[in-house]
């Protein structure tokens, strides 16, 4: 999985998959972070909802906006209905890019007989800083 070091900031866009549904709250991975999410029902739709399993599911995937961080605790509060349609596809396009990067960063590795973990400390975060994300540095290297 797409791989980010720290923590997000407030009103980044995040990419997520929701492990459990309550009726109040679902919580989520923070797939980019590896950090845990939640996301309140108050912030589950644009519209009065009673309970959460009305717009979210086990095992989606899901765009969302950042609200507060708790780095105590290494959980981020998270916003679905704060999101526009154009940022979603925009985020789901970017992190199927970052995914491929890190995919041709998995077979490099792996042609030095390294991990992929092994691969991000040595160059994949330097990538990310440098070009942003990884599929761009491979990217310009062509």
């Amino acid at each position: 999985m797409v791989k980010r070091k720290g923590f997000p900031e407030i009103n980044d866009i995040v990419v997520c998959k929701i492990n459990e549904v309550t009726q109040f709250a679902a919580w989520c991975d923070v797939l980019e972070y590896g950090m845990k999410g939640i996301i309140p029902i108050s912030e589950a739709a644009g519209k009065w909802i009673f309970d959460v399993r009305e717009v979210v599911k086990e095992g989606e995937i899901r765009v969302g906006k950042v609200l507060k961080i708790e780095k105590e605790k290494n959980l981020i509060h998270i916003s679905l209905k704060r999101v526009s349609k154009d940022e979603e596809k925009e985020k789901m396009n970017e992190f199927r890019r970052e995914e491929r990067g890190e995919k041709l960063l998995e077979l490099s590795a792996k042609l030095i007989n390294k991990s992929l973990d092994e691969a991000y400390e040595e160059v994949g975060f330097i990538l990310i800083k440098k070009f942003g994300n990884i599929y761009e540095a491979f990217k310009k290297m062509n």
